[in-house]
């Protein structure tokens, strides 16, 4: 979600090892993983902004927190 001269090529790759590994383990499990990272991309291709609050950057926004929402629905098939 970064403009690419802010990415960090290490924590994505972490990022993309972490994620695998919960992705597993919730399999092994027979739990339903949410991941909402692909989810989070895909809208802010499309043109959402505004996700993160401004204190801090890192914590979600009511849009964030509205998005956020959304993700798991999906994720989750709920509607």
């Amino acid at each position: 979600m970064l403009p690419e001269r802010e990415r960090d090529v290490e924590a994505d790759s972490i990022s993309t090892l972490q994620r695998e590994v919960l992705r597993k383990y919730a399999s092994n499990k027979g739990l339903t993983f949410c991941d909402l990272t692909d989810g989070f991309q895909k809208r802010v291709r499309e043109g959402t902004r505004g996700l993160f609050g401004r204190s801090d950057g890192m914590h979600w926004s009511r849009t964030g927190q509205k998005v956020a929402a959304e993700v798991i629905v999906e994720c989750l098939g709920v509607l």
